[in-house]
């Protein structure tokens, strides 16, 4: 597996050169023949050292010293193959007079002939597993997550910072309220939207309370309980949020992002996370629409744990 990422990594570099075909050693073709778009034969009774194609076809009737590697192409030898024959997105034909050492198919077929040689091992793979590029893709990912994140929660703090504190005091000192407002938005909305399906009519309204709003007051929460975190933090270091808790916001949200890495538990800490801030922020929505006061605890400073 290491050896074909190697040279999928070499012929991918090499691909990058401008000349679309060259041999390393002028006329002789003793080194290594590469082509980018482009069909490759190699004669009968010609030597060369290894044969890279990329989207194109390889004909090989005379003898290849190490490796012949095609990419999104098919492949024919009726000569000699000294090393590994690779196959990517393509078909490899051997003929009767074909003599080859290892080959390995990824997303490909073997056909032979009676009368052809594989002195090696076949191998075939449905796909190459890039572990290594996976796991980096998954970091920058993570990453551009949580710039989004904080980007998100830094928007939210200057432009609703009073409600954003004030939702986040409200998670902790009316734990009760907050709770049952959290119930009652996360079972109540879906039992609603079923409803409004079921009359047809009404089922624009169903399928954006179900795909729109509880996925938008989900993220919202997120930003709650981020800053209701952060406030946390930012009061055990002696300091205050303020009107505006950008701080609070940013220590809280990547503090829940770092979280997120830890496998099941980090994703159901950041699910009801989002629940649990979204229920807060819809009772604290309710009342400011029928004009009811904050609570005592409402007061508080928003760095305060």
């Amino acid at each position: 597996m290491r050896r074909l990422l190697f040279i999928l990594g070499i012929a991918l570099a090499a691909g990058l050169l401008p000349s679309p075909a060259f041999a390393d050693d002028g006329d002789s073709r003793d080194g290594l023949v590469l082509r980018v778009k482009g069909d490759v034969t190699v004669a009968a009774g010609e030597t060369v050292g290894s044969v890279v194609v990329i989207n194109g076809d390889a004909l090989i009737e005379g003898r290849v010293r190490n490796l012949v590697l095609v990419i999104r192409g098919d492949a024919r030898v009726t000569g000699s193959v000294d090393g590994n024959v690779t196959m990517v997105d393509g078909d490899l034909a051997l003929g009767r007079t074909a003599r080859v050492k290892d080959v390995s198919l990824v997303r490909g077929d073997l056909t032979r002939e009676a009368g052809s040689t594989v002195t090696g091992d076949v191998n075939r793979r449905g796909g190459i597993a890039f572990r290594g590029a996976a796991a980096l893709f998954s970091i920058f990912l993570w990453a551009g997550m949580t710039v989004a994140v904080l980007a998100a929660g830094l928007v939210f703090a200057a432009v609703g910072g009073r409600q954003l504190a004030g939702a986040a005091r409200l998670m902790t000192t009316e734990i009760g309220y907050s709770l049952l407002s959290t119930l009652v938005l996360w079972v109540g909305t879906p039992i609603l939207a079923v409803l409004l399906i079921l009359t047809v009519i009404g089922i624009p309204l169903g399928l954006g309370l179900l795909v729109f709003l509880l996925p938008a007051l989900w993220f919202l929460g997120y930003l709650v309980s981020g800053t209701r975190l952060g406030a946390a933090l930012v009061g055990l270091a002696g300091r205050e949020s303020g009107e505006h808790p950008y701080l609070a916001a940013a220590l809280g949200l990547l503090a829940l992002q770092i979280v997120a890495l830890v496998p099941v538990l980090g994703g159901l800490v950041l699910f009801l996370a989002g629940v649990w801030g979204a229920g807060t922020l819809a009772l604290l929505a309710l009342r400011a629409a029928r004009g009811v006061a904050p609570g005592p605890g409402a007061t508080a400073p928003a760095g305060e744990a």
